[in-house]
């Protein structure tokens, strides 16, 4: 069945937002609506040990790449001790693939877990540990880059304790990584650089819009943890790899999101968007902590968070769902009518949900 049609009512509202450089271009906010009727799939993984899924991203209906570290039996029926990196979805089922790097050291290793992902095409896919990784989604053994200041590392991109754990690029010529305790760096198609983000926190998200006026990017990062006064904050990443600061006044913020025509999206202790005079929390009529945040548009946004909180905002009204085994979604993706969800069980198994929207 074909998309609910669009409402010809178009809202138009401005919004600004301060930084410590200035303030945000206005955005217009164009607010069609999308269908709430999604139907679908829930999956769970796990024979044993902790098995979960950290990250997903839609290549498209019939690909999808969810990574974490997923405990299986073996042909004996026996608990397999090393565990896959990658569930992959074919359009009907998930199949599961180990992928290993050579260390540094020259000894080939199984990468585990795997925090991030991003992809640019069936052959071209970006996987995360704390270092970066290149897979061509066939071969086992992948393209090294250390970057992560790790004791181990004699030549490390990042500084001390410092590593990439999720991505966000526009190709395989231009990503960006952040992660433990404020790792954040560029990569150019040759090397990995590194930027100084200004804060000792890790990064949980990374997320960038590209201009469609002037194709100039900005990239956004989640910077947060709760035991740590004042270390929650949104940085700002211009294309000349100049960081600042958006002015934040919530606790937790684990992701961030948004598009051209929309506001900042960021979610934590709630989800909360951004607006002229700040920040505006959203009602979504429970009180859960927020996980992730992706779109497709200003009217196309999905949040995920624990107890198996999946909801979504379709230009209108915010509508939830709750899907699958009682546990927690910790990463979402969107693409056209797709959306896949990924996270744990309770039971300490690897949780997915497929979302299709009808």
């Amino acid at each position: 069945m074909k998309r609910l049609l669009p409402v010809l009512l178009f809202v138009v509202s401005f919004f600004s937002l301060s930084c410590n450089n200035g303030t945000e271009p206005k955005t217009v906010i164009v607010q069609d609506t999308t269908s709430h009727n999604f139907v679908w799939q829930t999956f769970t993984f796990g024979d044993g040990n902790s098995s979960i899924l950290n990250d997903v991203v839609i290549i498209n209906d019939s690909l999808v790449y969810a990574v974490g570290e997923i405990y299986l039996n073996d042909s004996a029926a026996q608990l397999d001790p090393q565990p896959y990196g990658v569930a992959i979805w074919n359009g009907k089922e998930w199949n599961f693939r180990r992928v290993y790097a050579y260390t540094q050291g020259g000894f080939l290793e199984n990468i585990r877990p795997i925090i991030g992902v991003d992809a640019f095409s069936s052959t071209d896919i970006w996987l995360a540990d704390g270092n970066a990784f290149i897979w061509d989604g066939h071969d086992t053994m992948l393209t090294s880059y250390w970057v992560s200041g790790y004791p181990g590392n004699p030549s490390p991109v990042l500084g001390p304790n410092q590593g990439i754990g999720k991505l966000w690029g526009t190709s395989d010529q231009n990503l960006y990584g952040g992660g433990a305790n404020g790792g954040l760096a560029h990569y150019n198609g040759s090397s990995w650089i590194k930027l100084e983000s200004g804060t000792n926190t890790n990064i949980d998200d990374v997320w960038g819009i590209i201009n469609s006026s002037n194709g100039n990017e900005t990239i956004y990062c989640a910077v947060s943890y709760p035991f740590q006064p004042g270390g929650n904050e949104i940085l700002k990443i211009t294309d000349t790899n100049k960081v600042d600061t958006i002015q934040w006044v919530g606790n937790e913020v684990e992701s961030v999101w948004r598009s051209n025509s929309s506001p900042i999206y960021a979610c934590g202790d709630g989800l909360f968007k951004s607006t002229a005079s700040g920040w505006s929390q959203i009602n979504l009529g429970i009180s859960a902590h927020t996980n992730h945040v992706r779109g497709n548009g200003a009217n196309d946004v999905f949040v995920v968070g624990i107890f198996n909180l999946l909801a979504h905002y379709n230009g209108s009204t915010w509508q939830t769902y709750f899907e699958g085994e009682s546990g927690d979604y910790v990463s979402v993706a969107i693409k056209g009518d797709m959306v896949v969800a990924v996270g744990e069980t309770n039971s300490s198994k690897a949780l997915i949900a497929i979302g299709k929207r009808n």
